[in-house]
């Protein structure tokens, strides 16, 4: 982890966030949302982005375009603020009760769920609360 800066001290701790993979995920789409939290870092000098890269089994997925991304198990996700669905052509999951019953035992109480779209937003909400 990087040395805090003078202005970085007084921020919150880092958001959480775990990208919820499955087998033909959006490669660019997730590269999309990482890229910005990456920066955030960078800009920021210490951690304000943490991320997991998560699936329900814990195997290696192929994404739309053929490049394997290792993911840690859901049920061994640490803490998450946030949980982001990038299933690709997988949506089926959100409708298997048994994935849904995973995902609210994950996410209680404090945890949001969300699509890949609307990463930005939240960060940006995110960032500004106490």
């Amino acid at each position: 982890m990087q040395q805090l800066t003078e202005t970085s001290e007084n921020l919150a701790s880092a958001v959480r966030i775990g990208f919820l993979l499955a087998e033909g995920f959006d490669f660019y789409a997730l590269a999309a949302a990482l890229e910005p939290l990456r920066q955030a870092n960078d800009v920021a000098r210490c951690v304000v982005c943490e991320w997991q890269i998560l699936s329900l089994e814990g195997q290696p997925l192929k994404a739309n375009n053929g490049i394997v991304a290792a993911t840690v198990q859901l049920s061994q996700a640490k803490p998450l603020d946030v949980l982001i669905l990038c299933l690709g052509s997988e949506l089926q999951l959100c409708t298997d009760d048994s994935v849904r019953e995973s995902l609210a035992l994950l996410t209680k109480p404090i945890c949001r769920t969300l699509d890949v779209g609307e990463l930005a937003e939240f960060i940006g909400v995110a960032r500004l609360s106490p």
